[in-house]
Formats: C-alpha cells, sequence, structure tokens
C-alpha cells in the first residue's frame, strides 16, 4: 500500500540524510523538537554482498556471468565491485561489460581510473521480462 505524508518541518540546525541498506523499499523520516530532522533512504549498492538472483532464461540467453552482471546492476556499481560479486577478474568482468554495453544494455562512465556501470532501459527492459512475475 502507497502511502504518502506531507510534513512541513523548520530545520534551522539542517537535514540528516542516512542511506540504509536495511531499509529497501521506502522512506522513513524522524521528526522531534529534541533531534535534527532525518531522512532514511534505501542505500544504492545494496547489492555490495551478494548478487540478486538471477532468471533462469537470462543466464541461458546471456550466459551465467553476463546475466549475473547484468542483475547485480540494479544499482549502479563500479567495476572491481563488479566483479567480486560475480566472482570472476576484473579484466573478465571489465570484457562482460564492454559486450552488454556494446549491446545497449549498460552505460558506463568514467572518473578517472574508476568506471562505473549501470543498466539503460533496454537493459532493465531485459530484467523486467525475464523475471518471473509474482
Amino acid at each position: 500500500m502507497d502511502k504518502s505524508v506531507d510534513i512541513d518541518v523548520d530545520c534551522p540546525e539542517g537535514l540528516i540524510l542516512i542511506p540504509s541498506l536495511f531499509i529497501t523499499d521506502r522512506i522513513q523520516c524522524t521528526t522531534s523538537s529534541h533531534w535534527t530532522p532525518t531522512i532514511y533512504y534505501p542505500a544504492s549498492g545494496r547489492y555490495l554482498r551478494s548478487t540478486p538472483p538471477t532468471p533462469r532464461s537470462l543466464d541461458r540467453l546471456l550466459g551465467g556471468p553476463r546475466a549475473r552482471i547484468l542483475a547485480a546492476l540494479a544499482t549502479p556499481l563500479q567495476t572491481t565491485v563488479e566483479a567480486r560479486l560475480v566472482n570472476v577478474t576484473p579484466p573478465t568482468a571489465s570484457e562482460h561489460l564492454a559486450i552488454l554495453r556494446d549491446a545497449g544494455l549498460i552505460d558506463s562512465s568514467r572518473s578517472g581510473r574508476t568506471a562505473t556501470h549501470e543498466l539503460t532501459k533496454a537493459g532493465q527492459a531485459l530484467l523486467d521480462a525475464a523475471s518471473p512475475q509474482s
């Protein structure tokens, strides 16, 4: 059930924003005269410890490592993080990411020596189409 609430709070001492790995589906707010107003929200990178499950059809279409890489990109990730998640070397992850990028399934951006990858609309559509419907 979606429920939204409008809150009007003065923040003379600021607002605290806290990403949380434990909140995955909502935003929580705390307001009190005793504390600084705080907003808790789902952290990106919540799959940093393990990849989400990949649909079997996606494994068959792309191969296991590429399917796992694509599924893990439900949140933008760096190449080395992606490699650890899918249990491949960074050069192997980079090769798979290049193939997914060439297919238009992901976008990559670079800052210095660090590349960050995220799903394109086509990549998200492929994941959505392969995922079992609830």
